[in-house]
């Protein structure tokens, strides 16, 4: 299921394709191929956290990405707490998944994209390592850097995206 936001209500079509998932357990992906990745999914949330009322996706993790058979393309799936908000109501709670939900979502303070960047990182470091980012998750912070191995620049990155506290992180998907 695909989400398009105008006049405050989500469309929903069927997205044939596979689970990012299926490919990030095969093996870890070279620094090429999430970097690819990575690039799109952040072209995805410019646009998701640049529209006139932001919109923060708060549950990316490879279950919820697939790649689209059509074009190879990937697409954002579970706007379910979007849908809600947009409606009127809160958001529905997001299953935590340590590692992948920023810590600010933890501890239920209000999600930002800042929030939607963190998952972005968690989700390079999955790809990257090919170990789950919970797996890595201490209770404090996520402890990545002994499991990936990338460029300077790469790992400048990550380190940027995974900052604990949401203000030392990017604020936007375009920074």
């Amino acid at each position: 299921v695909g989400l398009e936001v105008a006049h405050r209500c989500t469309v929903h079509s069927y997205v044939r394709g596979w689970k990012l998932l299926s490919e990030a357990d095969v093996s870890p992906h070279t620094e090429d191929q999430v970097l690819a990745i990575l690039v799109e999914l952040l072209r995805t949330l410019t646009w998701l956290h640049g529209l006139p009322d932001p919109v923060v996706h708060g549950a990316i993790r490879p279950v919820n990405i697939v790649r689209r058979e059509l074009d190879r393309r990937l697409v954002l799936l579970d706007f379910m707490g979007v849908r809600d908000a947009i409606r009127g109501g809160s958001p529905s709670p997001t299953p935590l998944d340590p590692g992948y939900n920023a810590p600010e979502q933890v501890l239920d303070w209000p999600a930002s994209p800042a929030t939607d960047l963190w998952a972005l990182g968690a989700l390079c470091v999955r790809l990257l390592s090919g170990r789950d980012p919970s797996e890595l998750w201490d209770g404090t912070e996520l402890r990545w850097q002994p499991h990936v191995f990338a460029s300077a620049d790469l790992l400048l990155l990550l380190s940027d995206l995974l900052q604990v506290d949401p203000s030392r992180r990017p604020s936007h998907a375009s920074d």
